[in-house]
């Protein structure tokens, strides 16, 4: 029993010499983990300082792209612009070169064959009124007379309907004859159906079929060699209602 109390008291003293003075172990192993936490805070930091100014570098490289692609997209625009504007001014050319080749090839084949075909009636019905001087056609009353003359049942060449039809053209055109040149010939003389010179020129409106139908230039190539004093209508407004 002595012998116990021997063994107690000897473990006891040897357990109390071999333990740290003052709890050095605990407080050496809380000054480290401080130190390799403030060496990981620090690491973070710059990292992230890093990674920020990576980012600030991206979108400053974005925009400058952006800005490029904008000035890019603008002038395209314009030089698309510019492409339009010359698109359009050769199409007007070409339209125009157009209506001056039909009017040099089409319209004296058409008027020789309106002369042709008026001659014949005129052979067939007998000889039209003949043309007064030119100076009773600058706004006087013989023009009035020289239309109700043509154009009336009663008056003038014709008797019937069809020779209303066909005789409201008279002096109601330039001759290209005439007009050739600056001439002022015309083998025909005043037997010629068409106007020698502007003082002749007649007036059409009158006649029935005057702006009845919409002219068939003017639908196709946007543009009417004959302008105001075209027979047909070049625009809806312009048309009017049938006679006969």
């Amino acid at each position: 029993m002595s012998r116990l109390r021997l063994y107690t008291s000897n473990g006891q003293r040897l357990s109390l010499n071999n333990r740290p003075a003052g709890g050095a172990l605990p407080l050496g192993l809380e000054m480290l983990g401080h130190d390799n936490g403030s060496l990981l805070g620090s690491s973070a930091s710059s990292s992230l300082a890093m990674d920020l100014n990576g980012y600030d570098q991206a979108i400053q490289d974005l925009t400058e792209s952006l800005n490029e692609v904008k000035i890019t997209a603008a002038l395209a625009l314009q030089e698309s612009q510019l492409v339009r504007e010359q698109m359009q001014q050769g199409i007007l050319s070409v339209l125009s070169e157009l209506t001056t080749m039909w009017c040099q090839d089409l319209c004296p084949q058409q008027q020789q064959q309106q002369q042709q075909q008026q001659q014949q009636q005129q052979s067939q019905s007998g000889p039209l009124m003949q043309a007064a001087p030119p100076s009773e056609f600058a706004d006087s009353p013989a023009d009035d007379s020289l239309t109700a003359g043509i154009l009336s049942p009663t008056g003038g060449s014709g008797s019937s309907v069809e020779d209303q039809r066909t005789n409201f053209r008279y002096k109601t055109q330039l001759c290209k004859n005439f007009m050739a040149g600056g001439l002022g010939r015309c083998v025909k003389g005043d037997t010629c159906q068409y106007a020698h010179g502007h003082r002749e020129l007649r007036r059409i409106c009158e006649h029935p079929r005057y702006k009845t139908k919409m002219c068939s230039l003017q639908s196709s190539l946007g543009v009417c060699p004959h302008g105001a004093s075209c027979f047909f209508a070049h625009h809806p407004n312009e048309l009017r209602a049938k006679e006969f």
